[in-house]
């Protein structure tokens, strides 16, 4: 079943973001680091329901998924054959505010 993975703008923003502040730290890590939330983000085109509901227990096709530090937050329609990514937050810092959740 593999879908079409999209990003919304908000969840570009979050991820650029994210790779800023890898940079600042380690120039040489943030390649890599943006590297990997890309690949982790195309699983869900073939396995599109993979990870646990958001919020957590909820019924519908908003998901998240982990990746080392961060939280993948995405939106499943399976009538369009889409993935949405949603958001890319630390795992520290506050879940997005998404809705339909």
């Amino acid at each position: 079943m593999d879908l079409e993975v999209v990003w919304t703008e908000a969840a570009s923003a979050d991820l650029d973001d994210a790779t800023g502040y890898v940079r600042a730290r380690d120039p040489a890590a943030a390649e890599k680091f943006t590297k990997t939330i890309l690949d982790h983000t195309d699983i869900p085109a073939t396995f599109p329901f993979i990870g646990p509901t958001y919020p957590r227990g909820a019924n519908g096709g908003n998901r998240e998924i982990v990746q080392g530090s961060h939280r993948i937050f995405d939106r499943v329609l399976p009538e369009k054959r889409l993935v949405e990514i949603l958001a890319v937050r630390h795992g520290a810092g506050q879940p997005p505010p998404i809705e339909g959740s």
